[in-house]
């Protein structure tokens, strides 16, 4: 087990905190400071590059809050699923930009919208009353 599958509960129990306008997804993570990561754990809040400044709260629960920007890999498993979905099932690695599984946005990333992935293969989403923790 990865020591930062702790935060994961705590996620889920606040997730209405982060469904917020820009928000894309919510995961486990490190703080950083001056560009490079410490080992104090956080919870990273991941914006669209569009979004204009998301207020959070600092803390949830006593775990630091980091809010930032989607990279170009988030943003397009965000926008496009289903593609991200193929191409992460048979591409090669997609390489590691930063920290906790950045190199597979939906791997331990929580979705704060109501909407879950389409299953392989379809376009349409479905409703659902939480949102999934994506493998």
């Amino acid at each position: 087990m990865n020591q930062l599958d702790q935060l994961v509960p705590k996620i889920k129990r606040n997730l209405k905190q982060f469904n917020k306008p820009g928000v894309l997804f919510v995961r486990p993570g490190y703080c950083f400071e001056k560009g490079w990561p410490t080992k104090e754990e956080a919870i990273v809040a991941v914006t669209s590059a569009s979004a204009k400044k998301v207020k959070l709260p600092p803390k949830i629960e006593g775990t630091p809050v980091e809010v930032r920007a989607a990279s170009d890999l988030e943003q397009f498993s965000h926008d496009h699923p289903a593609q991200f979905s193929r191409l992460r099932n048979t591409g090669p690695s997609l390489g590691a930009a930063d920290s906790h599984n950045s190199a597979h946005p939906r791997r331990a990333s929580i979705r704060p919208s109501a909407q879950t992935l389409p299953p392989p293969g379809t376009q349409k989403y479905r409703s659902s009353t939480s949102p999934p923790l994506f493998p």
